[in-house]
């Protein structure tokens, strides 16, 4: 399904991506369309506070000594700024950083962002281009092989330039 998401390659050459051509390679791989729309959704479900709340405790409580100063402005601040990040992300993005930390157990929002965001992004762009190839999939659109920003334009150019060279 991915592949039907990103940006093509044709002949080594990025074209634009194409809503209603991804909802047919998506119709073609023997997936619904809708249906998968719908997981994406679900992945980019906001965090739930209190899963983040208890996920954040367990992280204060096994990396800083007895008696060390109180939680709960750390959990607060780092809860508000981690917040936005789907759960679907935040969960794997929170162990990676443990796991590459180092020597600084306790990892940062920063190092946390660093590693959710960029997958964030990519699920949130999957989305909406899923979002579109949904829509594209209702309504009835021909093709156009001049089309200049898809496959037939490409088809195109390289004729003509084959033409010229006969």
């Amino acid at each position: 399904m991915n592949s039907a998401l990103d940006d093509p390659p044709y002949f080594g050459v990025a074209v634009s991506w194409n809503a209603k051509r991804a909802h047919d390679d998506i119709v073609r791989s023997g997936a619904d369309p809708v249906e998968l729309l719908a997981d994406v959704e679900r992945q980019l479900t906001p965090t739930d506070h209190d899963w983040l709340a208890d996920r954040l405790t367990v992280l204060w409580k096994s990396s800083t000594p007895a008696r060390s100063l109180d939680a709960t402005t750390w959990l607060h601040e780092t809860g508000r700024l981690l917040a936005d990040l789907p759960q679907s992300i935040l969960a794997p993005a929170i162990d990676e950083a443990v796991r590459t930390a180092g020597d600084d157990f306790m990892p940062g929002v920063g190092s946390i962002r660093k590693i959710a965001e960029p997958k964030a992004d990519a699920l949130r762009r999957q989305h909406e281009r899923l979002r579109l190839a949904v829509r594209a999939g209702t309504v009835e659109q021909p093709a156009n092989p001049d089309d200049s920003e898809g496959v037939g334009g490409i088809v195109a150019g390289l004729a003509a330039s084959w033409r010229t060279r006969a």
